[in-house]
């Protein structure tokens, strides 16, 4: 197997996982369909609406107990965490469509978490081939792909404990 310092280890280490990414980017942007979207995402879009308006974090879609007690509209958003409402703001104010501003943010944080895991698998000593099948075992599991048709949070969640263990790891070699 080549030494992980050699130039070719270092280029398998980075080519292998980028070529994976790219074709799972490629097929999760051909899945891309606004009639999946869950009521979870149209949350999401609503409360990234919102904010675009300068009604801070809330929702106009009043569906949830914790919204109706509120008597306003539009409601304080309590009932999911703001990171994937803040992801879509972002691709909202450049002009993307809704349905568009979710399906990136989804395929953003997914393809990210992939290429953190073949990070952190090359930091561990991992070799290029171990490096792109632990890659592999993220991309190919169906229900995350779902997550990002239906434009849950779970794919941002996920890229965030991630980020954690990261900063974790880095700190402990500190």
């Amino acid at each position: 197997m080549t030494s992980d310092k050699s130039p070719t280890g270092v280029v398998l280490h980075l080519a292998l996982p980028a070529i994976a990414t790219l074709a799972v980017a490629i097929g999760l942007f051909s899945l891309k369909d606004a009639a999946y979207l869950d009521i979870d995402a149209a949350q999401y879009l609503n409360v990234a609406r919102n904010l675009l308006d300068g009604s801070g974090l809330s929702s106009s879609l009043v569906y949830y107990e914790e919204q109706l007690i509120q008597e306003r509209m539009p409601a304080p958003q309590t009932v999911f965490p703001p990171g994937m409402p803040l992801a879509m703001t972002g691709f909202l104010a450049i002009g993307l469509e809704p349905a568009d501003a979710a399906h990136l943010a989804g395929v953003l944080c997914f393809c990210a978490t992939g290429l953190l895991i073949a990070w952190l698998l090359r930091r561990f000593g991992v070799g290029p081939l171990v490096t792109l099948a632990g890659t592999l075992v993220w991309y190919v599991q169906g229900t995350a792909w779902a997550n990002v048709v239906i434009g849950r949070t779970e794919t941002l969640f996920t890229l965030l404990v991630f980020l954690a263990a990261v900063a974790i790891l880095t700190a402990q070699r500190r």
